[in-house]
C-alpha cells in the first residue's frame, strides 16, 4: 500500500536488513555512539544536501553543510546498505551510517538511528515527525480517492 515509513534506531537496522542490507554487530568507535538517554548530544550526523532528510531538516536549518546534533543510543549500525535504499547521513568523525531514506520518490521511506523522539524540543526532530504526518495524511488522501473512484464503478 505504499504506507508511509519512519524507522527509528532498532527500525534503520530492522528496514535495512529487511531490504537484504547487512548490519555492523558491534561498533568500533572513539565516539559513544551508545550514549543512551542521560547525554542529550553524543555527536554530529552531516546530511546529504540532496537528500529528503535534507529537504525536511533545512526548512529549519539553515547551515551548510549540512550537520545537526543528535542523540545516540546504539551499538549497531548499518553495513551494506538494502535494495531501494540509499546513505543519507553519517557521522563525520567516524563514518558511521546515521540514516537511509528509499530512492523512490513517491514513497516516504525514512530511518535515522538517533532518536529524534527524545529530542522534540530540537526543531530537525519535530520537522522529521511533522514529515512523517504530511506524508501519512497525503496517502491517506491518496487512497481515500482510489477507494472513492472504486466504489463508483460498482
Amino acid at each position: 500500500m505504499r504506507k508511509p515509513v519512519l524507522g527509528i534506531c532498532y527500525g534503520l537496522q530492522s528496514l535495512n536488513v529487511h531490504r537484504k542490507g547487512t548490519l555492523v554487530q558491534h561498533i568500533e568507535s572513539s565516539l559513544n555512539h551508545a550514549a543512551g538517554r542521560k547525554v542529550p548530544v553524543a555527536h554530529k550526523v552531516q546530511i546529504d544536501s540532496a537528500s529528503k532528510l535534507a529537504s525536511i531538516v533545512n526548512s529549519t536549518n539553515q547551515h551548510s553543510p549540512l550537520a545537526i546534533p543528535v542523540n545516540s543510543s546504539h551499538h549497531q549500525s548499518a553495513a551494506v546498505i538494502g535494495d531501494g535504499l540509499r546513505v543519507v547521513a553519517a557521522c563525520p568523525e567516524d563514518g558511521i551510517i546515521e540514516a537511509i531514506e528509499g530512492i523512490a520518490s513517491d514513497h516516504f521511506v525514512l530511518a535515522v538511528q538517533w532518536h529524534p523522539e527524545r529530542s522534540l524540543d530540537d526543531e530537525p526532530s519535530r520537522a522529521i515527525f511533522k514529515s512523517l504526518v504530511e506524508a501519512a495524511r497525503a496517502r491517506h488522501e491518496e487512497l481515500s480517492g482510489e477507494f472513492e473512484s472504486a466504489r463508483g464503478k460498482d
